[in-house]
C-alpha cells in the first residue's frame, strides 16, 4: 500500500508503559491523529464537529516502536468511499520500518447523528488526491 498522505507523530512520555514501550492503546491515538489530519488537509473538513464519527478500527501490531523518544510516521490511504462511509488503511512506521497497520471506517452523520451520504465535495477531494482509483 503506497500512501500519498503521511504525518509525523511525536512519541510522548505519557505514551510509554512501565517497560518503556509505547502502550498498545496509544497506536489507535496515532491513527486518529493521521485520520484527522487527512480529513483536514485532503478533504478540507474538521472531524469532531459532529459531521462524522469513527465506526470501526482494526489494528495489527507487528513490533514495538523502535525509539520511544522519537517520532512515528503514520500514513493514510482511502481505499473506498461508500454511500455513508470512508474506509482507510494506515501504516505506522518507525525509522522506515513498519510497526503496525490499521484499517478504519469513518461514517458521515446528519444533525441527528444518523448516517448520511458522503458529501460530493468529500468524494471529489479524495478522488483527486488518491493516486489509485477509489
Amino acid at each position: 500500500m503506497d500512501a500519498a498522505f503521511s504525518t509525523e507523530v511525536d512519541v510522548r512520555y505519557r505514551d510509554l508503559d512501565a517497560a518503556g514501550h509505547v502502550n498498545n492503546a496509544v497506536y489507535a491515538t496515532y491513527v486518529e491523529q493521521a485520520r484527522v489530519a487527512y480529513f483536514d488537509r485532503v478533504v478540507g473538513t474538521t472531524l469532531g464537529t459532529g459531521d462524522a464519527a469513527l465506526a470501526s478500527l482494526s489494528l495489527t501490531f507487528e513490533r514495538p516502536v523502535c525509539d520511544p523518544r522519537g517520532t512515528v510516521t503514520v500514513t493514510a490511504r482511502t481505499t473506498d468511499v461508500g454511500e455513508t462511509s470512508v474506509d482507510q488503511r494506515h501504516r505506522l512506521l518507525c525509522a522506515g520500518e513498519r510497526v503496525a497497520t490499521a484499517e478504519a471506517t469513518t461514517v458521515t452523520l446528519d444533525a441527528a447523528g444518523e448516517p448520511r451520504p458522503v458529501p460530493d465535495g468529500w468524494r471529489a477531494a479524495i478522488r483527486e488526491f488518491e493516486t489509485d482509483p477509489v
